[in-house]
């Protein structure tokens, strides 16, 4: 199985460390991406704020990445971000883990409707998914797999999406938490008053399938 490994802003000119890749332009029907191969694994990278960091949230072509994705085999994806921590207990600098997602309005950041389907075709149809979007039984196995590595996941996490690029208020990050969310996108806006301490955190998610069968989406601020 390929693996699929999203990445965000925390890579702004150069690529995660230990791995070697090589760049390749992907042309799909909703545009052209680069994802890059990891060098020795079946594996591919994909910077979806481009690498160097240049393409702000409302710009980064998402349908080409997932279908750029999909066109090179992936069965597995790994998703990781920095986001706005909301929840006073969590603690920082540790790897979390997203089990729940709220997200009021089904639109990506540049306003347009979530869906990789731009216009009707005779195959499309409800997608029900019996588990939900979030598998217990899959978290518990990311889990297994971070202890093993050394990097034991913190805690499972309900991530508060919103649109950017902006930043939010602190009236808006105190809504969020009062709906349930213990992070959230936009990071520049949730921060935990404790001094001289970077206000972020990472999470991970992961996702089954990449068809769409439990999606594990891992939070950025974007």
């Amino acid at each position: 199985m390929t693996i699929g490994l999203i990445v965000g802003s925390a890579y702004h000119a150069e690529s995660p460390p230990g791995l070697q890749l090589t760049a390749k332009q992907v042309a799909t029907p909703h545009g052209t991406v680069v994802l890059h191969h990891v060098i020795g694994r079946d594996a591919v990278v994909s910077f979806r704020h481009g690498l160097p960091h240049r393409f702000l949230p409302h710009y980064i072509p998402f349908r080409a990445h997932a279908a750029a994705l999909a066109g090179a085999g992936v069965g597995a994806l790994v998703v990781t971000s920095s986001v706005g921590v909301l929840d006073a207990a969590l603690p920082l600098h540790q790897p979390l883990l997203v089990s729940d997602l709220i997200m009021l309005e089904n639109r990506m950041p540049d306003g347009s409707t979530c869906t990789m389907f731009e216009a009707p075709t005779s195959d499309q149809g409800h997608l029900v998914l019996g588990e939900g979007l979030f598998s217990d039984a899959l978290d518990a196995q990311v889990e297994t797999i971070a202890a093993a590595c050394g990097a034991p996941i913190a805690r499972r996490v309900v991530f508060g999406y919103a649109q950017g690029p902006r930043t939010k208020t602190a009236t808006e990050n105190r809504a969020w938490r009062q709906l349930g969310a213990d992070v959230s996108s936009c990071k520049r806006s949730a921060r935990r008053r404790r001094p001289a301490r970077t206000r972020s955190t990472h999470c991970m998610g992961r996702s089954g399938e990449a068809t769409a069968r439990h999606s594990r989406t891992v939070l950025n601020d974007g």
